[in-house]
């Protein structure tokens, strides 16, 4: 053997081997074996020539050529592996993956042969063009192919797991999609749907795909129920991945519920202390989660990597403890305590994970063991005594805690050195490890009271924090100061209390409101004011003003407006509290005016100050000043501007000024500033500050549009943060208060955001918004005639949201006539007009209801669209109006329903909420256009059996002849397909045929246009499907019209008809003669010898059938 045939690949032999692999492996990549195999060949064809060049004694290529062959052979081996043998969907959601990577191989051996010095005349660029379509072709044939899909999915789970995957790509990925590959994914949902067995189920907010994540196969570490893996989530966050030991086929329905319902409650939760669950599938082989990375590792590893790391012991224990309170709070017990469960994320915070998760932790020890119950198998050690005989519980997590505190001091898991039936003997006699040498008194104690074997005289979980509160506080800095400088800057009390979160984190904001405005009054002037500045910036956040006020602070911080020594205390509480007038309607107008009496006017020289801080300060300093403005605009200036007017001459009106009015005035453009380029809390406190100072009079306000704040405070309102936003609106409301503003607020795009906030946005920002939409819009149309000439779909879907039920009404009959191209259509559903539309079917005039219907049956056009109505609640108000609407909304809501239908859950809830009845009635007795859409809508729905059956009772069967026999082009046309569908079922089978269905489908071929030709030879295959189909089509005369076709049909009926009469021959002799003797022999043999390959293959196969399917006749 020569050195080529050594070459080898590492991990995986000689490249001969590999090789050989990869031709096996080709063989199992469906879809993509042919792309596949010719790669095979090229790298087969590399080493062919180096063995050549080696027996003729030519100069080798040099060793780093080599190598780059052997790359590319390695490269390709991972490829096939990682992609042989997958399902169905993975490959048609991989498919552009699987061909990129496979370009991106043969790019790679295009270097390597130039590197190797080999000729080649391998036109591999065309050829792949060729395959890349096939691909697609193929794919697209399987996917529609209902046998080759049920082939993959022969159980619930695997069926479930398709449905998900696919509504995961359809409903949260939609713009990742082409057209093409949109359809694609609609028609395997249905396809799915047709073949399962299983209902479909709804899609998790958490559900991931397994596709979306790539992870080291060797685990990083292995629990009693998981593995856990280093991980990539698309496009390149790194995460880590569970997999948890539970066999596929050993989880119940009933375990998978509840999996699904622990998912459920973990994606929901949201705390600094709690790992943050990234994504997860509850139905994949194994089940795995997707969470954060923790990258500093777990508490146990942390502690024991350095003293520094041990001094924060304390700090992190009670983070823990704080994540822990969380999650009893959502009702759900930890149930597997240990520090290799308590994870330190980047930011140096602990965080608790593996929680919950005892269904699944369940089903994995049930699959792994036989003699243990669940509760005594895994972490024993850590286990309090009752969780050897019962499930564990809050009272048992707070032991666990006590079993990670001992395990944190000693760096041992607890009884260390005891094996297993020791604990267990124990646990059973109530006795906990001896005190370690480095505990002390305090602590031990702590542990004592947390692990009594009586459950309910066990210390609470607020007791433990509170223990663990004070041990964390106490302890010793990582870089702790000298006694000198500690001395030095010592902090106020409120500096305590803000130095404690920031360093330690040991309290939560609605704690530090609570201590504060409990403390304040018996703080000196200095600590007053670092409080209430510290309560402003908290309590600026609408989320955490609830606590304030539940802590009797409206009185307090009265209180403090009238009796403070210091400027800012007074300040800082009037902020406090003009967000309890103008937000949370906790206090009255009158009540916050007369204590702004109570402050006295802003000095000159601290405006000045302020100025100078907001143009030339640090970060911090600009941040503050920023935040004192608002403060201070919140007081207001009084009387400082009565009497100006911004109408007079510029420099006549500039002299006029006071300082203070000048300062003020020098404070906007840096305030803008702020708003433009700022961090987030500058931009927040700007925008705070101006929306104040905009209530003022039209002096300022004009200083404000002038200096172009308008453009940021949009730019706010848009993509700013909950808080930034509301502000954003209320200062743009209050600068449309300045004559001529409106317009130029409107002119920046204004509308759509607001309406995006109108309908998403918090409590507060609605109440906002829709003022500061009715100050935009409304006054420009005083009339029902400016609202019919508007053409702008913003401003009419504002006019619906907040106009009057004329202007609605109005709007809405515009906005039918406009939304007929796919630009308006998508402009509407742009500006977020769904949600309003969907409102006015439900409580709008009828005038109202049918204009709305009509523009949502043109909007039903777009799948995104439809999702978007369905999750409106737009279903439901439309199968009203097509049961008791008048004419128009009867018609309006069928087309809609018509529409919304072609995406198959859609059709599914269009079923639930009971639309067959008043779709099969509009069927027998609606208007033309009403028959139309009523049985395109009813072939839509058609689709199982439960579904059919229902059609059926409904006299939907009769409905769908009598149009079939005497309705126009277009009724027979959605006739056609709706009775195609129906015959899936067996009770529809018996009443079609009861009722002369097939007969006069078969007329119909005979006598229809040529669609409705084409759409009954296509249906007629699908009819001989079943035995009795077979025998009706005989019975009804259907050979006859089957040869007219194979004589004179277009070749796609031809096909058909081949196809159907293959069928056909499959029901017995006396059917087999009669196809006989109707002449079809000859045709077919034709058709095997002359026609398109597809043809003589429905040739060659209807011709075999005839012969008793044994040999094709000659």
């Amino acid at each position: 053997m020569g050195v080529m045939h050594d070459l080898i690949v590492p991990g995986s032999g000689t490249v001969a081997e590999v090789l050989s692999t990869i031709q096996q492996l080709c063989g199992e990549m469906k879809e993509c074996q042919d792309p596949c195999t010719r790669l095979y060949q090229r790298l087969k064809s590399v080493l062919d020539s180096l063995v050549s060049l080696e027996k003729n004694k030519t100069r080798l290529p040099p060793p780093e050529a080599l190598g780059k062959y052997v790359a590319v052979n390695s490269t390709t081996l991972s490829y096939l592996e990682h992609y042989r043998g997958k399902k169905l969907v993975f490959r048609l959601m991989k498919r552009q993956a699987m061909m990129d990577e496979l370009r991106a191989i043969h790019e790679e051996t295009d270097k390597v042969v130039l590197a190797l010095g080999l000729t080649t005349t391998d036109k591999w660029k065309q050829q792949f063009e060729a395959d890349q379509r096939t691909h697609r072709e193929r794919l697209a044939a399987s996917v529609d192919n209902a046998q080759e899909v049920l082939a993959e999915l022969q159980d619930a789970r695997s069926q479930q797991e398709t449905m998900l995957t696919l509504k995961y790509e359809v409903e949260l990925r939609p713009e990742q999609h082409d057209e093409d590959m949109a359809k694609l994914l609609r028609t395997m949902m249905a396809t799915v749907i047709r073949t399962s067995t299983t209902s479909v189920p709804k899609l998790p907010p958490w559900f991931l795909p397994p596709y979306e994540v790539r992870f080291k196969p060797n685990p990083f570490a292995r629990g009693s129920f998981a593995t856990v893996h280093r991980g990539v989530r698309r496009p390149n966050a790194n995460v880590v991945v569970k997999c948890f030991l539970v066999d596929g086929v050993d989880v119940d329905e009933r375990t998978r519920q509840n999996i699904e319902m622990e998912m459920n409650l973990w994606h929901q939760f949201d705390h600094p202390n709690v790992i943050k669950l990234l994504g997860a599938s509850h139905i994949s082989t194994p089940p795995f989660i997707v969470c954060e990375d923790a990258t500093n590792g777990d508490l146990s590893s942390f502690l024991a990597r350095s003293d520094v790391n041990k001094q924060q012991l304390w700090r992190l224990l009670y983070q823990a403890a704080l994540g822990l309170e969380y999650i009893h709070t959502k009702s759900v017990v930890h149930g597997d305590l240990k520090l290799n469960n308590v994870l330190v994320g980047a930011d140096g915070q602990a965080k608790l994970s593996d929680f919950g998760l005892s269904a699944v932790r369940t089903s994995a020890i049930l699959s792994e063991t036989t003699g243990e119950t669940p509760y005594t198998a895994g972490a024993l050690r850590w286990r309090a005594p009752e969780c050897l005989r019962r499930a564990p519980t809050f009272a048992s997590d707070v032991y666990s805690f006590a079993m990670c505190i001992i395990e944190a001091v000693i760096g041992e898991p607890p009884f260390a050195f005891l094996d297993d039936d020791s604990v267990h003997e124990k646990l059973r006699k109530g006795e906990i490890p001896d005190k370690p040498e480095k505990m002390s008194a305090v602590v031990w104690e702590l542990v004592v009271a947390m692990t009594n074997v009586d459950p309910a005289k066990r210390a609470s979980l607020s007791q433990v924090l509170k223990a663990l509160k004070e041990l964390a506080d106490g302890a010793p800095s990582s870089s702790p100061q000298s006694t000198a400088k500690a001395d030095e800057n010592k902090a106020t009390p409120a500096e305590n209390t803000i130095a404690t979160r920031e360093n330690h984190e040991p309290l939560l904001d609605a704690d530090i409101i609570v201590d504060i405005l409990d403390n304040v009054a018996g703080m000196d002037d200095k600590g007053k004011e670092q409080s209430l500045l510290h309560l402003v910036r908290m309590c600026v956040k609408d989320e955490e003003r609830p606590v304030m006020y539940a802590a009797n602070a409206t009185q307090i911080l009265t209180n403090l407006v009238k009796s403070s020594r210091t400027y800012y205390t007074k300040l800082y509480a009037l902020q406090c509290l003009k967000w309890a007038v103008v937000v949370d309607a906790k206090l009255s107008q009158s009540e916050l005016d007369s204590l702004r009496d109570c402050v006295s006017d802003v000095p000159a020289k601290e405006l000045a100050s302020l100025a100078s801080a907001l143009t030339n300060g640090t970060d911090q300093e600009k941040e503050e000043a920023a935040l004192r403005c608002a403060c201070i605009a919140a007081r207001g200036n009084g009387g400082l501007w009565q009497g100006m007017t911004w109408l007079q001459p510029i420099v006549s009106f500039w002299q006029s000024l006071s300082e203070a009015q000048k300062l003020w005035i020098g404070t906007v453009q840096p305030l803008v500033s702020l708003l433009q380029s700022g961090n987030d809390s500058q931009k927040l406190w700007a925008a705070e500050a101006i929306g104040s100072l905009a209530t003022e009079n039209e002096a300022i306000r004009a200083e404000i549009v002038r200096a172009d704040a308008i453009t940021p405070l949009v730019e706010l309102l848009s993509a700013g943060t909950d808080g930034q936003r509301h502000r954003a609106s209320f200062a743009l409301k209050n600068l449309a208060l300045q004559a001529g503003v409106c317009q130029s607020i409107a002119q920046k795009g204004v509308i759509a955001p607001l309406l995006r906030l109108a309908r998403l946005g918090t409590a507060q920002q609605k109440q906002t918004t829709s003022a500061l939409l009715g100050s935009l819009v409304l006054p420009s149309y005083p009339n029902k005639a400016d609202v019919e000439h508007e053409r702008s779909i913003t401003p009419l879907v504002a006019l619906i949201v907040i106009g009057s039920d004329e202007q609605k009404e109005t709007a809405v009959a515009v906005l039918s006539d406009l939304a007929k191209d796919d630009a308006t259509q998508s402009e509407i559903s742009r500006t977020g007009g769904v949600a309003p539309l969907v409102g006015l079917l439900r409580t709008g005039t009828n005038a109202q209801k049918a204009h709305a219907a009509s523009v949502i049956m043109n909007l039903a056009c777009n799948g995104t669209t439809s999702a978007e109505i369905s999750r409106e609640g737009g279903v439901a108000p439309l199968v009203l109006l097509a049961w008791k609407g008048n004419e128009q909304q009867k018609t309006s809501a069928a087309g809609a329903l018509l529409k919304l239908s072609f995406d198959v859950e859609i059709g599914a809830e269009v079923v639930r909420c009971k639309g067959v009845s008043p779709l099969v009635e509009l069927a027998r007795t609606g208007t033309d256009q009403q028959n139309v859409y009523a049985a395109g809508a009813l072939r839509n729905l058609a689709i199982s059996d439960e579904v059919c059956a229902e059609i059926s009772r409904e006299g939907g069967v009769e409905a769908l002849i009598r149009l079939l026999k005497s309705g126009t082009d277009r009724q027979k046309v959605g006739a056609i397909g709706a009775l195609l569908n129906l015959y899936s079922s067996a009770a529809a089978r018996s009443d079609i045929a009861s009722r002369g269905g097939v007969k006069a489908l078969l007329e119909l071929l005979r006598t229809g246009t040529d669609e409705q030709q084409r759409l009954i030879a296509c249906g007629l295959s699908h009819l001989a499907k079943y035995e009795d189909g077979r025998a009706e089509i005989a019975r009804e005369g259907g050979i006859a019209r089957l040869v007219d076709l194979l004589r004179a049909g277009s070749e796609q009926q031809k096909g058909y008809a081949a196809d159907t009469i293959g069928d056909l021959a499959m029901s017995n002799d006396k059917i087999r003669a009669e196809l006989k003797r109707g002449r079809s022999v000859p045709l077919l043999k034709k058709m095997s010898r002359s026609g398109s390959e597809e043809l003589k293959e429905s040739a060659a196969r209807a011709l075999q059938q005839l012969n008793g399917g044994s040999c094709i006749i000659m």
